[in-house]
């Protein structure tokens, strides 16, 4: 081994260069919060934590790295062996350095039933010019049944433009109706709205005209994330 090269260690299933606990935390922080890190990665938030410690060894598997990687556009080399540059060609053909990475956006709150802490959505200028969309007027929420499946399922995450409460139209809707939540497409009717449910298993909610002071339209769903299982 040339004075150059350095030292490499065995971690995981990885054979790594030294400093891999301020790489790894320079790709957490990508994501905003450890939680959503980890969300990603398929393990907990103390995992992630561990990865981070420069008093231990990190043990990261591959599998859960590459997911990671493949969403902030890192290069695995510089992750792997701190070779190169830490992001890969940018769309002007230039390396892209960690503070040129594409700004992202947490958009919050993110919840799923009683479960508030289990990380963020995040998003990049380039989707939201590319959308029409500003990051100020979005937020997150997570479906909590089947009422609009296939569309929809449980645990899937919606991004909801809150800029876009005019009803009507196709799409879905994030709407709360007498203090409970629900995603729904919308149908006018001569005497008001009906808010219609894709899986037949669920009842359509007709609202008159008169009963509209107990709708409140949180804004249209723009974006679906979810896990393959």
């Amino acid at each position: 081994m040339s004075k150059k090269e350095s030292p490499k260690i065995k971690a995981g299933d990885i054979d790594v260069a030294p400093g891999l606990p301020e790489r790894l935390s320079v790709l957490i922080n990508y994501f905003g919060t450890k939680s959503a890190a980890a969300h990603i990665a398929g393990v907990d938030a103390n995992t992630v934590g561990r990865w981070t410690e420069k008093s231990t060894q990190p043990n990261p598997r591959l599998r859960n790295l590459l997911p990671l990687v493949q969403r902030s556009g890192m290069s695995m080399d510089w992750l792997i062996r701190g070779e190169g540059n830490p992001y890969l060609y940018s769309e002007d053909g230039a390396y892209a350095g960690v503070e040129e990475q594409p700004p992202r956006y947490k958009i919050e709150p993110f919840q799923y039933g009683e479960v508030t802490d289990i990380g963020s959505c995040s998003v990049t200028r380039d989707e939201l010019d590319c959308n029409h969309l500003n990051a100020q007027q979005l937020t997150a929420y997570a479906i909590e049944d089947h009422s609009m499946s296939p569309a929809l399922n449980i645990g899937d995450i919606v991004l909801v433009d809150t800029a876009r409460t005019s009803l009507g139209g196709t799409g879905i809707f994030m709407v709360e109706f007498k203090g409970e939540r629900l995603a729904r497409r919308v149908q006018r009717t001569m005497r008001g709205i009906t808010l219609l449910c894709d899986d037949p298993q669920f009842e359509n909610i007709e609202i008159p005209d008169d009963g509209m002071t107990h709708l409140v339209v949180r804004g249209k769903i723009v974006r679906v994330t979810r896990w393959i299982r």
